[in-house]
């Protein structure tokens, strides 16, 4: 099965990615957050920057997605798309998740 959740997110997500920094006042402990989307508008993941920690969580209409097509809970739908996009981006712990914000 994770071969074929691998190729539909290949195909349906695609290979580039974007990292864009999002404003909330609902935030306020935290001092960065972030939503992570493919070329084509597609919300994979966001993450919360802290200091020294990162706290990532998924998308919810990608999950859905998932579960939708394949017939599986929604934390084993988020564990594929987490383990696809280690895998395609290279990162191995959460702190790896740094490299995508673009410094200006």
């Amino acid at each position: 099965m994770k071969e074929t959740i691998y190729k539909f997110l290949d195909e349906y997500v695609g290979e580039g990615v974007s990292c864009s920094p999002i404003v909330s006042e609902f935030i306020r402990t935290w001092t960065e957050k972030y939503d992570v989307t493919s070329d084509n508008g597609t919300l994979i993941l966001w993450f919360i920057v802290r200091t020294d920690q990162v706290k990532v969580y998924r998308s919810e209409s990608l999950c859905r997605k998932i579960e939708g097509y394949f017939g599986i809970d929604p934390n084993e739908s988020w564990k594929y798309i987490r383990d696809w996009f280690g895998d395609r981006q290279q990162i191995k712990v959460l702190s790896d998740l740094l490299k995508l914000i673009l410094k200006k």
